[in-house]
């Protein structure tokens, strides 16, 4: 399976006039940096899909164990997942949070949300 290639600010990464496609381990970890970055609501056609940050996330004295969670379910939901290894939150003082996985037992992500 593939999909098309999204560059660092989440557009089509497009050389030479050619889309560029990702596939196998390249492929899961732009997925799961996708949909850590979906806010719920912002789909038009699937407005259920993200994490809900307007209401559960954004905000203070927010549960951190909530905000754990919608995050890793969101990492599960995703098909090509078939196991979340290893999973860390941190938040920082600047209103992000650093988000960090290892899945399928070889795919390390690291992503920083905001």
């Amino acid at each position: 399976m593939s999909s098309l290639k999204l560059d660092s600010n989440g557009d089509l990464d497009i050389t030479n006039n050619s889309f560029n496609l990702v596939i196998r381990e390249e492929e899961v970890e732009q997925k799961i940096k996708t949909v850590l970055r979906t806010i719920r609501g912002e789909c038009y056609l699937t407005p259920s899909k993200g994490v809900p940050i307007l209401t559960e996330v954004m905000g203070k004295n927010k549960n951190l164990n909530l905000i754990e969670s919608l995050y890793k379910n969101e990492i599960i939901s995703i098909k090509s997942v078939e196991s979340l290894d290893k999973f860390n939150l941190l938040v920082n003082d600047n209103r992000s949070m650093n988000i960090s996985a290892n899945v399928n037992g070889n795919i390390q992500i690291n992503e920083e949300v905001s």
